[in-house]
């Protein structure tokens, strides 16, 4: 990954975040997670969380509880102290 790619993957990354600050629809934001995934899963060290994420989304787990999970679920902190700063 270029040095680009990977600020984009960062700026993808907080901007979920935003959205969310942002009042966005938690369908909207799931679909914001669901495309950051598949764009930089190959990326990302903390794979165990990515995995179980769309394992989640495969098994129709509340859109709403993966979302909240992502912003601030303890199961997801991992992830968040990988991307942000």
């Amino acid at each position: 990954m270029n040095s680009i790619d990977n600020q984009n993957m960062f700026i993808d990354f907080n901007s979920i975040f935003a959205s969310w600050d942002n009042n966005v629809s938690s369908s909207d934001i799931y679909h914001m997670i669901l495309n950051w995934i598949n764009q930089y899963k190959s990326y990302i060290k903390s794979i165990h969380i990515i995995e179980n994420i769309l394992e989640r989304m495969e098994s129709n787990d509340s859109t709403n509880d993966i979302v909240e999970d992502f912003i601030y679920g303890n199961i997801y902190q991992e992830l968040r102290d990988e991307f942000q700063s």
